[in-house]
């Protein structure tokens, strides 16, 4: 009997440590978790609607504290960042900006635009696309005598892809041309340019 008593009383005593101990880990993973999630860094965010190929300056961002989390890490925490830089897309106030948003003035010439590839429902592209790819472009639209199908642009090249959204660099010319078939055509299809010199390269691989 009094043996009984004492393994449970050993029993109960050991429970007890590890209720302790227990108390004592989960205490430490909170005081982990509210120390992690009070860290702030320093985003850049539109103060006023800017267009795109607007400059951005002092005038239409801030900076604004946000929670330390792995979204916040894809936003521009660096004045530097957006130094000679340009939005090319449109921006309204309270947007945060993220590189992907963000163009050097002098990579992009003076008579030259980004323009969304796919923002209308007619486009259709055949085969993946990446960053670095040249493009055919062909046009199905309506004409008085019929259907007309037309290799409208060639060679066009991607300077960027965000999952479906794909953009394109071109004259304000063409740029305008595209943005007219994207609004009439019935179907614009999208091809994408075989690289010849990795053909090239392989070629000569395999010989």
């Amino acid at each position: 009997m009094v043996e009984a008593k004492r393994k449970a009383f050993i029993f109960i005593l050991l429970a007890f440590i590890l209720a302790i101990i227990a108390a004592g880990l989960i205490i430490q993973q909170l005081q982990a978790i509210a120390e992690s999630t009070s860290q702030t860094i320093e985003v850049a965010v539109a103060s006023e609607e800017i267009d795109s190929y607007e400059e951005f300056n002092d005038s239409n961002v801030d900076w604004v504290d946000v929670p330390l989390t792995d979204q916040a890490e894809n936003f521009i925490q660096q004045k530097s960042d957006l130094e000679d830089s340009i939005s090319i897309v449109n921006l309204e106030a309270g947007n945060y900006i993220t590189s992907n948003m963000v163009r050097e003035k002098s990579s992009i010439p003076p008579n030259e635009r980004i323009v969304r590839l796919d923002a209308t429902d007619n486009v259709m592209k055949d085969e993946a696309i990446g960053e670095g790819d040249n493009l055919d472009i062909i046009v199905v639209y309506d004409t008085d005598e019929g259907t007309t199908v037309s290799p409208a642009f060639r060679d066009v090249p991607v300077v960027e892809v965000n999952g479906e959204e794909v953009l394109v660099r071109m004259d304000i010319e063409v740029a305008q041309e595209l943005i007219y078939y994207q609004n009439i055509a019935k179907q614009i299809r999208v091809l994408r340019v075989s690289n010849s010199n990795a053909q090239v390269e392989e070629q000569s691989e395999g010989e």
